[in-house]
């Protein structure tokens, strides 16, 4: 048994929480004072965390770039690890997110790509990007209710050979995944030259 400094009550030892630097290994406050005390100081408490890391900044990051090479190691097997470990979790997680919104994944995968080749202008505004998920949800909608799928193609591709279009909404069009895997990165122009 110890007693909490703040709130003076006896409890058992699991109540409180490591601190090394005292006698015995434990923290002076209890668990539940810490909770309450971090709870009413959170404005002061973050605060106090900006000054200390913009005070000490140089301080702080030399200290990482010193025991990165120590734990480097360790976080690399981690990371290959934690996915190997856990594939059903993560695989239960993403297939949760895709049944949420299919339309909203399928638009990230495409912007994502899209992104890849430089081909996302910074000037969208919220507006454009709405209307290109628009794109996504509409071809998602006709593949559920008509018996062939839909892809959302880029009228000017992506990675065309004489000409690279932007992902913006007025070079998207809706047609049917075999159309478009015909059509493949020419414009409408070189399809119909090769035929």
């Amino acid at each position: 048994m110890k007693a909490c400094t703040k709130c003076g009550m006896p409890q058992s030892l699991e109540a409180f929480g490591k601190f090394n630097q005292s006698k015995d290994g434990l923290a002076y406050w209890c668990k539940e004072c810490y909770k309450k005390y971090r709870k009413q100081n959170k404005k002061n408490i973050t605060i106090a965390k900006a000054k200390h890391y913009s005070i000490n900044k140089e301080k702080i990051l030399e200290q990482c770039k010193e025991d990165y090479p120590k734990y480097k190691k360790r976080i690399r097997e981690y990371n290959k690890r934690y996915p190997q470990e856990n594939k059903e979790k993560l695989r239960k997680r993403r297939l949760e997110r895709y049944k949420e919104s299919p339309e909203k994944i399928l638009g990230w995968t495409n912007k994502r790509r899209a992104a890849k080749f430089n081909a996302s202008p910074l000037w969208l505004t919220k507006q454009h990007l709405s209307e290109i998920e628009q794109y996504y949800r509409l071809a998602w909608s006709r593949g559920m209710f008509e018996e062939q799928k839909f892809h959302v193609d880029h009228i000017i591709p992506l990675q065309g050979k004489n000409v690279q279009g932007l992902h913006v909404p007025w070079n998207l069009q809706v047609i049917t995944a075999r159309e478009n895997i015909a059509k493949g990165n020419k414009t409408i122009g070189e399809c119909c030259e090769s035929i």
